[in-house]
């Protein structure tokens, strides 16, 4: 089921951003242009944060799964 208006900080060294999932519980961040480890964190849902490597010229995709 897809969570919609949760906030999703991204975080690098001293920089974070946040975008917010759509009506499918999409989001993404534009213009990383470091190939770097990005911690991603769910700010209003229990989460535990997730980190992802990436590198350049390659796109990351990240899916949060309910646990049970």
């Amino acid at each position: 089921v897809a969570v919609w208006g949760t906030r999703v900080q991204i975080k690098a060294w001293d920089w974070s951003a946040i975008a917010v999932t759509n009506g499918m519980g999409e989001f993404s961040f534009d213009g990383l242009s470091n190939p770097v480890t990005y911690t991603l964190t769910l700010l209003d849902v229990p989460s535990l944060p997730i980190d992802v490597p990436t590198d350049w010229g390659r796109l990351s995709v990240v899916e949060f799964r309910q646990s049970r």
